[in-house]
C-alpha cells in the first residue's frame, strides 16, 4: 500500500469520527432538554397537588361520613366520563356501552323510555367484563384486581342517565340538588358519589317493590319463555330459560321486601315446559297448581330446574333427543292444535256455507210453489243449481224432471252468484280470511238482500 493511499484512509477515519461526535454531541443536548422538560413536569405537578391540599383544607363544605372525607362541592366522578376510554390499556376487551332498548317515535321526534332493566343489564354486563379482565392470564398471574371495580359501572354511566336513575332513586347526582331539601334532608341526603353498583341495585329493588304488586311480579316471572324449536329436549333453551328466569326472580327480590311464593314459583317453572305430559309427572310429584306437597322449608326452585336437567341430559347422552321431541310435537299437535285449511279452500267452504243457511231460509219460508230460479244445466252439463247438483243432491224449490238425472253430480261453471231478494241492494262476500269476522261488501248484478229479508219477488 502506497503512503498515499494510507494517508486518504486516515483522512476517512478522521472525518467518520468528526460526524459521529457531532451526532453524540446533539443527542446529549437532546436527552439534556427532556431531563429538563421532565424535572419541571414534576415541579408542576408538586406545586399543583400543594395547592390542591391547601384549598382543601380551607373549604367549609367538607364534612366526615362514616369515617371517609366527603365533600358534595367537588366534582362527582361521573363528570369524568369524557376522560374514560372504551378499552383498557393493554386489552382487547371492549367496555359494556348503556343501551336505551325502548324507544318510539312520536311526532318525528324519537324518544328514549328508561327501564330499571336496562340499568341492570348494564350492571351485569360490566360485572361480566370485570370478571374476564381479572382472568386474562397477565392480571391472573399477578391476582390483580380491576381498579375501583366496585363503583366503575357507574362512573362509566353517562350522565344523563345516572341523573334519571338519582332523580327515580331519591338520591343527589351533586350538590346543586340539595337546594330543594330542608337542612333535615340535606343531612339525611344521599349522594350519587357515596354509593356502589351493589348498593345502587338494592336501591333499585326497594323502588320496584313499592311499584310492583304481587300479582305483577308474577306476570313479569310468567313472561319469561322456553324458547326452543325442537322441544324439552334442548340443553341450551333449557339454560338459557334458568338463567333468565333466576336473574329475574334476583332482581324482582333484590330490594327484600317482595318476595314470590315457592307455590307460584313452582307452578310457572312447571307450566312453562314445553311437554304437557311431563308436566303432569311434575304437577304430581310436587303438587297440583296452587298446592305443594313438600314443606315450603325444604323446596327451592333449583329441585325442579336439576330434575329437568337431569331428563335432558339423560335423553340426550343416549341419543334419542331427536326421537322424543318428534314424538312430544307430535303428540301435543294431535292434542292442542287445530289444522287450518288452505285459504282458498276455507273461503270456498265457509262461503258456500253462508249461501246456503241463506238461501235455505227463504226456500223453507216459500217451499213448494215456486219454480228454482236456477232451474236447468249449464254448457258444462252440470245442474245450475248448487243444492241440487251439490252433495246434499235435494232443493226445495220446483225443478223439471230432466233436472233430476244430473242431481248430485256437480254444480255447473255458468251457476250465477247467488241472487236474494230485493234486487239493487248488496249482499255480503267472504273475500279474507274466514276465520275473522271480517267481509267485503259486493255489489250483485241481479238480486240482493239479506238473510232477514224474505219478502216474495
Amino acid at each position: 500500500m502506497s503512503s498515499s493511499d494510507a494517508k486518504f484512509e486516515m483522512k476517512d477515519i478522521v472525518d467518520s469520527l468528526t460526524s459521529l461526535t457531532d451526532v453524540m454531541k446533539k443527542m446529549a443536548t437532546q436527552i439534556g432538554n427532556l431531563e429538563q422538560r421532565f424535572q419541571q413536569s414534576l415541579r408542576n405537578i408538586s406545586e399543583s397537588e400543594k395547592e390542591d391540599t391547601k384549598a382543601h383544607q380551607q373549604s367549609p363544605a367538607i364534612e366526615w361520613r362514616d369515617g371517609a372525607e366527603f365533600s358534595p362541592s367537588r366534582p362527582s366522578n361521573a363528570s369524568m366520563l369524557s376522560l374514560v376510554t372504551n378499552k383498557d390499556a393493554g386489552t382487547k376487551l371492549e367496555r359494556p356501552k348503556f343501551v336505551v332498548k325502548l324507544t318510539k317515535t312520536v311526532e318525528g321526534v324519537k324518544k328514549e323510555f328508561l327501564r330499571d332493566s336496562d340499568f341492570l343489564d348494564y350492571f351485569d354486563e360490566y360485572d361480566h367484563y370485570i370478571l374476564s379482565w381479572e382472568n386474562l392470564p397477565m392480571n391472573l398471574e399477578r391476582r390483580q384486581l380491576y381498579p375501583n371495580k366496585e363503583r366503575v359501572a357507574l362512573l362509566t354511566l353517562p350522565t344523563k342517565y345516572a341523573q334519571s336513575l338519582c332523580s327515580k332513586l331519591k338520591i343527589a347526582f351533586n350538590a346543586s340538588m340539595i337546594q330543594f331539601k330542608t337542612p333535615q334532608q340535606i343531612r339525611e341526603t344521599v349522594y350519587w358519589n357515596e354509593l356502589s353498583t351493589a348498593e345502587v341495585r338494592i336501591r333499585i329493588g326497594l323502588k320496584f317493590a313499592e311499584e310492583v304488586s304481587d300479582h305483577g311480579a308474577l306476570e313479569i316471572l310468567q313472561r319469561i319463555k322456553f324458547n326452543s324449536q325442537f322441544g324439552l329436549i334442548d340443553a341450551l333453551a333449557f339454560a338459557d330459560y334458568q338463567h333468565e328466569f333466576k336473574k329475574e326472580l334476583l332482581r324482582i327480590q333484590a330490594g327484600g321486601n317482595l318476595r314470590v311464593n315457592p307455590i307460584n314459583l313452582k307452578d310457572l317453572i312447571i307450566s312453562a315446559l314445553p311437554d304437557k305430559s311431563y308436566q303432569k309427572q311434575l304437577f304430581t310429584k310436587y303438587g297440583p297448581i296452587g298446592s305443594l306437597i313438600v314443606e315450603p322449608a325444604d323446596f327451592a326452585i333449583d329441585l325442579i330446574f336439576d330434575e329437568v336437567e337431569h331428563r335432558i341430559t339423560s335423553v340426550t347422552k343416549q341419543g334419542l333427543r331427536a326421537i322424543v321431541n318428534k314424538a312430544t310435537r307430535e303428540r301435543e299437535s294431535k292434542n292442542h292444535t287445530y289444522n287450518k285449511p288452505a285459504l282458498a279452500q276455507a273461503q270456498q267452504v265457509v262461503q258456500g256455507e253462508f249461501e246456503e243457511m241463506v238461501e235455505d231460509q227463504v226456500n223453507a219460508a216459500m217451499a213448494g210453489d215456486k219454480s228454482c230460479r236456477n232451474a236447468g244445466v249449464g254448457k258444462d252439463g252440470l245442474l245450475k243449481c248448487r243444492f241440487l247438483g251439490g252433495p246434499k243432491a235435494v232443493c226445495t224449490w220446483v225443478h223439471p224432471a230432466s233436472d233430476m238425472t244430473h242431481k248430485g253430480k256437480g254444480v255447473s261453471k255458468d251457476t250465477p252468484l247467488p241472487q236474494w231478494l230485493n234486487t239493487g241492494k248488496k249482499a255480503f262476500h267472504v273475500t279474507q280470511d274466514p276465520f275473522f269476522d271480517s267481509f267485503e261488501e259486493g255489489d250483485l248484478d241481479s238480486g240482493g238482500g239479506s238473510a232477514y229479508d224474505l219478502t216474495e219477488e
